[in-house]
């Protein structure tokens, strides 16, 4: 996100009295408003300019200045608009490359979600000594696991997709044996519309080690 601002003919500094700065990128000020998780709120906007002697950044706050505001607030925006659209046009080519894939990825999200709530409600229930027994957790539900488990069966490039997303996911930090970059490699071949024997073949490769 690249901001532009131009200053004022009134601005306080003579230097910058109608002059325009841009590629600017959004910053904050130590104190100023936080998320209700605490995280800092972009508060103000530096860029880089040499028109103050001895300087070569210039932070512009945002409060009092509703012009530069809105210019922010249309930057985000645009951004956000920019990688939905990046977005949506990256999973239609995976969807058409990869039938179904889509659906699947969403089906398996839901099934993980819903195993680890159970997971961690009967965590809690065992940790809890006033439980006497009888306050159980809500049954898993295993509609989306059964949902999942069809539509793998009739999605075998989708199975193969997911096989190497899992094997990614599996693999080491370090991926000593190189099975986490043999996932990546197969999901990029599947989703350039490659063969599934050859995308296989990939998924088992292994690093050799030569001491």
């Amino acid at each position: 996100m690249a901001i532009s601002y131009t200053f004022p003919a009134d601005c306080p500094l003579p230097a910058l009295r109608g002059v325009t700065l841009t590629d600017g990128r959004l910053t904050w000020i130590p104190d100023g408003p936080k998320t209700r998780f605490g995280a800092q709120i972009g508060n103000a906007v530096l860029f880089e300019t040499t028109l103050i002697a001895g300087r070569s950044e210039l932070v512009v706050k945002l409060d009092g200045r509703p012009d530069l505001a809105e210019t922010v607030r249309a930057d985000i925006a645009r951004a956000d608009a920019e990688a939905q659209a990046a977005r949506a046009t990256k999973e239609a080519a995976l969807e058409a490359a990869v039938p179904g894939i889509l659906e699947i990825m969403e089906i398996a999200n839901a099934a993980e979600c819903e195993a680890e709530r159970y997971q961690r409600e009967h965590a809690a229930m065992m940790a809890d000594g006033d439980n006497d027994g009888l306050r159980h957790p809500a049954p898993e539900d295993r509609s989306h696991a059964a949902r999942l488990a069809a539509l793998l069966a009739a999605n075998p490039r989708a199975a193969l997709y997911m096989t190497a997303r899992r094997q990614r996911q599996d693999a080491g930090w370090g991926d000593c044996d190189g099975s986490g970059a043999a996932g990546d490699r197969a999901m990029e071949l599947l989703a350039a519309g490659v063969s599934m024997e050859e995308a296989a073949e990939a998924l088992e490769h292994r690093r050799e080690w030569i001491d």
